[in-house]
């Protein structure tokens, strides 16, 4: 059981929020199980939707900004007691996720598929439900469209980021009964990841990466990434300010994300 809730706002988006800077992600902490996201939209708008575990804001004005102020950095706060706000707050509910092993069956009806959301509810905390979606329906272009073949092919596509929800859920959770010692070596290096990509642009691009299915988890394991953990795995901290990182023979603002340990 997850019981995830979200609520969201629309505000006024004005020159010189967040120095510039187009989206913030604050995540939730084991110790703060709270977070919230900013994406800037068209006709000078704000989205900002702020999510927490078995909590949501409350539907006025000042109850949002008061859960927003609980996060565990200060930007969404600033925001949204800064901004504008445009209509009202639309409340959301996700009582767990949910994954059907159609791969596992030994038969199924010729003619049917099942895809998307039937196949897999991701906590839609992490923003992966519609891309894994996308990724199956890549597999409809194959050949062999029989039931089970299928649904093969697509617990291949599911397998990478269900295991990242679930594993960030679990410790989130504080559920230390159901992760086994690897598991636990595994988490204590995320953990130092996370606080290490408060330093460094390039692991939080990395992060990022994975998170957006763009790469492989065992990206953030290469001897590259564990060098750079080593060398910046220091004691928590935000990043104090907007940064550049050279990407694409151009400059880009690292505060793309207000970075705190445990993402």
């Amino acid at each position: 059981m997850l019981d995830v809730r979200y609520g969201t706002r629309e505000f006024r988006r004005r020159p010189g929020d967040l120095d510039g800077d187009l989206i913030v992600v604050v995540a939730p902490t084991p110790g703060k199980p709270r977070g919230g996201v900013a994406l800037a939209m068209e006709d000078d708008r704000w989205i900002v939707t702020l999510v927490g575990y078995g909590q949501a804001p409350d539907p006025s004005l000042d109850g949002f900004a008061t859960f927003a102020a609980d996060l565990p950095a200060p930007d969404l706060h600033q925001l949204v007691t800064a901004a504008q706000p445009i209509g009202e707050l639309q409340v959301y509910r996700n009582p767990a996720g949910i994954r059907r092993r159609y791969e596992q069956l030994t038969r199924f009806p010729e003619g049917l598929l099942v895809t998307g959301d039937a196949v897999c509810a991701f906590n839609p905390r992490y923003g992966q439900g519609m891309t894994v979606a996308a990724l199956e329906a890549l597999e409809l272009l194959k050949p062999d469209l029989r039931p089970l073949p299928f649904f093969k092919r697509i617990a291949k596509v599911v397998d990478g980021p269900w295991q990242i929800t679930v594993d960030d859920d679990v410790r989130l959770h504080h559920a230390t009964n159901a992760v086994n010692p690897k598991k636990r070596l595994l988490n204590a290096y995320l953990e130092r990841f996370h606080t290490a990509a408060a330093r460094d642009p390039e692991l939080a691009l990395r992060f990022q990466r994975v998170a957006n299915l763009y790469a492989s988890p065992s990206s953030l394991i290469t001897p590259g990434s564990l060098a750079r953990v080593l060398h910046n795995g220091a004691p928590p901290a935000l990043v104090p300010a907007a940064e550049s990182v050279p990407g694409g023979g151009s400059e880009r603002s690292t505060r793309l994300q207000r970075w705190v340990p445990g993402m």
